[in-house]
């Protein structure tokens, strides 16, 4: 392309003189809007517009670009042989009472003032001298210092504008028609998955659903735009390159028809594409399905996590721990349980129907991006019925092989104590520091890590259930 416009330079030369340029053109309203929205971060958008360019070099204006443009990721492309982009330049928003004020100074403006009683305007010119601290105003026979009323310019001053604006030079073989493609990243709006759990009373399936929540935060309007979501955390670079893109077709599978988005892998993320114009006004927050209602199958767990005891307890840590329960609800997230597809990190909040088939809002948790295969737990919130007491009732203080050591043997006592009307089964989690071996205990423990160890207690409806563990520590 380089070679190619040297040599049209050669043959076919042209002149500007010194200072001179070509006059402005501005090119047509966008065209395509396509909007790519990212977990956090800034929106990526792409934006296709037309613009009639002579013979030689053509300077272009492009206005009304969306956000706050993250400095240094704006570029434009042309598909057109024959047409070089040689310099750009991004002028963001920057239109605001101060700077109008600013550009009139010692420049004549008219003053308004309000009769209070009447609500008529009165208009009088004078010289604005000062915006420091309030208008400085120079009438005809009198200087007025912090001016009650308000100030009318005659116009919009040059250099200022009320969105983001970009200048550009293009060079042209052929006059015609083209159409540049912008692209450009800019603070705008974020998306976050959200589900939504609906269990039935007695059920071990619950109804899930899957929703992409955009929230527009900006003071933007987006209409009719070409909407993707990438589901994942690509690096962010302080100073973005902008990379040559080819054109990004708005390409939708007709099987989004039937309610969601199939994700398309995209690098090392997902993509979801929307299957209509995206449009989100100022404030407004709009979901769009990920995927529709599903049944899936899932598994209520009671789990009291570790207690807080003392790196190095003593015979005096007796004291009785009351300790809540926790309930969990744990997906699996595979074909065979109805799902098997890429869960992108977020919100997820569980209804459950009452006796009377009422539904009301059982807990919320916030889930990490779950691959096909993965097992997803979420925190319903603690047991109103299902409690647990913990106690040391026995310990001994051991002669510790090194110098500085700490050796004992403790007793511990948990008493799990279930008030409802069915039968659970409480995980019992406890952390020991230190090298530790089981001595005694009246349940077999099913599994253990570094630092703890895991038992499962049956505990019957309106009843109590008892486990207690010896436990010898050496630390290490």
């Amino acid at each position: 392309m380089v070679i190619m416009l040297i040599l049209f330079l050669l043959l076919f030369p042209f002149t500007v003189s010194a200072g001179a340029h070509p006059p402005l053109g501005v090119a047509t309203e966008r065209g395509e809007l396509h909007l790519t929205l990212y977990n956090s971060g800034p929106a990526f958008l792409t934006e296709y517009r037309q613009v009639d360019l002579a013979v030689g070099e053509n300077r272009i204006v492009l206005q009304d670009l969306v956000g706050q443009i993250t400095p240094g990721s704006f570029f434009v492309d042309s598909a057109s042989e024959g047409t070089a982009i040689v310099e750009q330049s991004l002028q963001p928003a920057n239109l605001s009472g101060q700077r109008i004020a600013a550009s009139y100074l010692g420049k004549q403006v008219q003053a308004v003032r309000t009769n209070p009683s009447t609500g008529e305007d009165s208009f009088e010119a004078a010289i604005l001298t000062g915006i420091n601290d309030g208008y400085i105003l120079q009438f005809n026979d009198r200087l007025e210092t912090s001016f009650p009323g308000r100030l009318v310019f005659p116009s919009l001053p040059a250099g200022l504008s009320a969105s983001n604006t970009a200048q550009l030079t293009v060079i042209r073989e052929q006059q015609g028609k083209t159409e540049l493609m912008l692209g450009y990243m800019a603070e705008l709006m974020n998306w976050q998955a959200d589900y939504i759990g609906i269990i039935e009373a007695g059920d071990t399936s619950l109804a899930l659903s899957g929703w992409a929540l955009v929230t527009n935060s900006s003071t933007e309007s987006i209409d009719g735009a070409a909407a993707r979501f990438v589901a994942g955390n690509p690096h962010r670079n302080l100073q973005p390159i902008a990379p040559r893109l080819q054109r990004m077709e708005a390409s939708f599978d007709m099987a989004q028809k039937a309610g969601g988005m199939p994700p398309d892998n995209f690098s090392e993320y997902y993509l979801y594409r929307l299957d209509r114009p995206f449009s989100i006004e100022p404030g407004e927050q709009k979901r769009f399905a990920l995927f529709p209602e599903r049944r899936v199958p899932f598994d209520r767990q009671y789990v009291l996590l570790p207690g807080n005891y003392q790196q190095r307890p003593t015979a005096a840590d007796d004291e009785v721990m009351k300790s809540p329960v926790e309930v969990f609800v744990q997906l699996r997230n595979t074909e065979a349980g109805s799902l098997g597809l890429p869960l992108p990190g977020g919100q997820i909040r569980f209804f459950e129907k009452d006796e009377r088939g009422s539904l009301l809002f059982a807990g919320e948790d916030r889930i990490a991006a779950a691959s096909a295969g993965d097992t997803v737990k979420c925190s319903l919130g603690q047991s109103f019925d299902v409690k647990a007491e913990r106690q040391q009732i026995a310990f001994v203080l051991l002669p510790s092989e090194n110098r500085g050591g700490y050796a004992y043997e403790s007793t511990r006592r948990i008493k799990l104590f279930n008030r409802g009307k069915n039968s659970v089964t409480v995980k019992v989690v406890e952390q020991i520091y230190g090298d530790w071996r089981i001595l005694e205990e009246n349940l077999d423990h099913e599994a253990r890590s570094a630092g703890q160890v895991f038992w499962q207690v049956p505990v019957a409806a309106d009843s109590e259930a008892l486990l207690q563990y010896k436990v010898r520590v050496k630390e290490r």
